[in-house]
């Protein structure tokens, strides 16, 4: 973590300093270019700082800790980003993946003997009769829509989960481009062909990811390209998180990576004595 922030500070005045001089030699085109190179690893950099910080908290460094992965097709417009097509358990002990498991939504909705009503918009409109894992994002905040996944899974399972991770297909698909490796039946997805799977292929696809995405992190040369991607799908929604865990739940809200309504980086505080409405785009 000293490491990173020192790399930052670093960066940061060589960004000073090459704007400084730009109106001053004639190669002024390559002293703007290492300013914003420098101003990009910066931004890296800064980044890193908070990703270590909380890393061994995440991975459960002298414990154990299991986090769901959802997998969204934002195709089926939902007001929680899609409807979710698998999910996938991972397992982190003494600070390493230690592994994984992935279940089509049908597989765990097949588990739940209790009949749980949906939103009465559900049954209205499309005259759904029980609540399923499926259509489980019934809120554009990912703290609320949590809490009924994680319900339904330990109903389903018996198991509780310490978060969820969500990830929509364009997540998928930003991986690929950016020369990740996404595998089904000893078969490479290519972003061309991710939307031609059908619903079926769905587990197959989140299992094919995450093996994908793990191999991708692993790789020294591919840790900041692999946090600048995360950032990245965090800022276009394609990437939300809730961890129940101190300091993670705290950078979490703090930059409103779940999502939560109101949003707690906003100061409301001159509004406090009216009522307040909340108007979210939900993609």
């Amino acid at each position: 973590q000293r490491s990173f922030s020192k790399a930052s500070t670093e960066f940061g005045k060589a960004q000073i300093l090459a704007e400084a001089s730009v109106d001053q030699f004639f190669f002024k085109e390559t002293l703007e270019t290492i300013a914003t190179k420098s101003k990009s690893l910066e931004k890296v950099s800064k980044s890193l700082v908070e990703f270590s910080s909380i890393f061994a908290e995440i991975t459960a460094a002298g414990s154990e800790k299991s986090y769901l992965i959802v997998l969204v097709d934002n195709r089926k417009i939902r007001p929680g980003g899609g409807t979710i097509g698998a999910i996938g358990k991972i397992n982190f002990a003494g600070g390493k993946l230690q592994d994984f498991t992935v279940q089509n939504s049908s597989e765990v909705d097949a588990n739940i003997v209790e009949i749980i009503s949906p939103p009465k918009q559900l049954n209205e409109k499309l005259k759904v009769q029980k609540l399923t894992l499926s259509d489980a994002l019934w809120s554009p905040d990912l703290e609320l829509n949590a809490g009924v996944i994680e319900d339904l899974y330990k109903k389903s399972t018996g198991q509780n989960v310490d978060g969820i991770i969500q990830i929509d297909k364009e997540l998928i698909k930003n991986f690929l481009e950016l020369g990740g490796s996404v595998r089904l039946a000893n078969t490479s997805i290519t972003p061309q062909k991710l939307y031609d799977l059908d619903a079926a292929s769905e587990k197959q696809l989140l299992d094919g990811f995450i093996t994908g995405f793990v191999n991708y992190i692993t790789r020294e040369e591919s840790l900041i390209g692999a946090i600048k991607f995360s950032k990245d799908n965090f800022s276009q929604k394609h990437l939300l998180a809730t961890i129940k865990t101190p300091s993670t739940a705290t950078v979490i809200k703090a930059k409103n990576l779940n999502n939560q309504l109101p949003r707690t980086d906003l100061d409301l505080t001159p509004y406090q004595n009216q009522a307040q409405d909340i108007i979210a785009l939900a993609d």
